[in-house]
């Protein structure tokens, strides 16, 4: 099924695995550390599985991230590199991380070593379910026959600025420890049944862009965000992400299923469950949707 070029991306893709291997997507998986260990995240929890995470969490424990080095990086473009293959690396937001940074050093160090391969790296300023879904679409082009240029430009010019990710969580005391976001902004979140929204912005950052009262506000707030800017003409697939909170977002599909507009458009809705790399700054409850839209809101 897969092209004649590699798509890479990183363990905060935080997308289905069946789909991940379906699409043969290769998935870098990321490093974090929890009770004084190191583990890697695979795209499907096989060294640490996601209850024991979240209820590591929930007992008091902090974890923390590494993004991939370099080093991680060339050894694994260099694989491809060795037998010919191009490919295409499509990373996590550079306004949360240096990831995608550190993809570029890796490249420019292969580049004169394999002048016959061609090697891109692209900035998704998506992430978790967001990045997922751009990198869904972008494997389904090259099934569809795209090439990696056009595939970067893609990426560059549309789905950039319009994969449409809101956020929710149960508190933003995590993220302000991860420095994802300011202190004043994670005060909301000590406000008794205040359930923060945040975004995915163009610069590729979270930012908290409005508060609701009880999880029955919050739903409301989404759907109406949702319903306002969905654009199914170009992209219909909707992913719901969450953080050890599968009841709720199976009710966040059921309420977007029965949406007139859902039902004019029939869209694929995927599930995913967001692992550590990216739990580890959302906690326990989070539940968010990423579609394609007008803009990023």
């Amino acid at each position: 099924m897969a092209g004649i070029f590699e798509i890479i991306t990183d363990a905060t893709v935080d997308f289905v695995a069946d789909v991940i291997e379906e699409h043969e997507i290769t998935v870098i998986p990321m490093e974090f550390h929890i009770g004084g260990t190191s583990y890697q995240h695979h795209y499907d929890f096989r060294e640490y599985a996601s209850k024991d995470f979240y209820e590591a969490l929930q007992s008091g424990l902090n974890s923390t991230t590494s993004q991939v080095t370099p080093n991680h990086f060339e050894d694994v473009f260099r694989r491809f590199a060795q037998q010919g293959k191009d490919f295409i690396y499509l990373g996590f937001s550079s306004g949360m991380s240096g990831t995608y940074g550190a993809s570029l050093l890796a490249i420019r160090n292969l580049e004169e070593e394999f002048p016959d391969v061609k090697m891109m790296a692209v900035d998704t300023l998506c992430a978790s379910g967001g990045e997922g879904l751009a990198v869904y679409i972008a494997s389904k082009m090259r099934e569809n026959g795209a090439s990696m240029d056009e595939i970067a430009t893609w990426v560059r010019e549309k789905a950039s600025k319009k994969i449409v990710h809101w956020v929710s969580v149960d508190d933003l005391k995590h993220l302000a420890r991860g420095g994802r976001i300011s202190a004043v902004s994670a005060s909301i979140g000590t406000v008794l049944s205040v359930k923060p929204i945040l975004r995915v912005n163009e610069e590729g950052k979270l930012e908290v862009v409005d508060k609701c009262r009880g999880n029955k506000a919050k739903m409301k707030n989404l759907v109406q965000k949702f319903e306002a800017m969905w654009e199914p003409e170009e992209h219909r697939e909707i992913v719901i992400f969450h953080a050890q909170a599968r009841e709720e977002a199976e009710k966040t599909e059921e309420i977007l299923k029965n949406l007139d507009l859902c039902k004019k458009h029939q869209p694929e809705i995927l599930i995913s469950e967001i692992g550590p790399v990216v739990g580890s700054h959302t906690g326990k409850g989070c539940v968010s949707v990423a579609f394609w839209g007008k803009n990023r809101g």
